[in-house]
């Protein structure tokens, strides 16, 4: 992200949604937004619908921009924030189907106690889900694209503009707080 293009914005012509200037962000930004969204993208039509997908909600938000900081390096954090909220709806929609799968497979066996066993991970699963939500934004999207997504914290940094010391500070951080999570730290003592 070091490339990043340079745009004058007017905050009157972006409020009125003036089209001459929408259509010289897209195209000045459209190819940024791929580059963010292409560890996402299982091929380049998910990848096209990832991006369209991003206007349309970066529409939703133009009356955030105040000016204040320069325009490219906003759009940029707007669109790693939808990022992150897209991989974790997809991950959380992966797991509902996955479990779904799991518990019609268990009820058939009708195995009380991986029944039992299948509640208390769901359980889990939300108490870790909560927990990254209230994580800080830049130390959950270093969790989610390090832990979650397996990446290498060269990956990562390389995703979310940084060095690679800054994503592995903030996956210790983001570990340390997780560690004072009462709910996380009362299922650990149940195993």
């Amino acid at each position: 992200m070091t490339n990043l293009p340079k745009l004058d914005v007017d905050i009157e012509l972006l409020r009125t949604r003036d089209a001459r200037l929408l259509e010289k962000i897209v195209r000045l930004y459209g190819p940024v937004l791929k580059s963010i969204f292409g560890s996402m993208s299982v091929d380049r039509h998910h990848l096209d619908d990832l991006v369209q997908d991003f206007w349309v909600h970066l529409l939703s938000r133009l009356d955030r921009y105040t000016g204040k900081a320069p325009f490219g390096p906003w759009l940029v954090r707007v669109a790693k924030n939808y990022r992150t909220s897209c991989a974790r709806r997809e991950q959380k929609e992966a797991a509902r189907t996955a479990d779904f799968d799991e518990a019609l497979g268990m009820a058939a066996d009708a195995d009380a106690d991986a029944l039992d066993d299948h509640v208390q991970r769901r359980f889990l699963e939300k108490a870790v889900s909560e927990a990254l939500d209230r994580l800080p934004d830049d130390e959950r999207e270093a969790v989610v694209l390090t832990i979650l997504q397996g990446k290498t914290q060269p990956e990562g940094a390389d995703i979310m503009g940084v060095g690679v010391s800054t994503v592995a500070n903030l996956v210790h951080r983001a570990l340390f707080r997780l560690q004072g999570e009462e709910r996380l730290q009362r299922f650990h003592e149940d195993l």
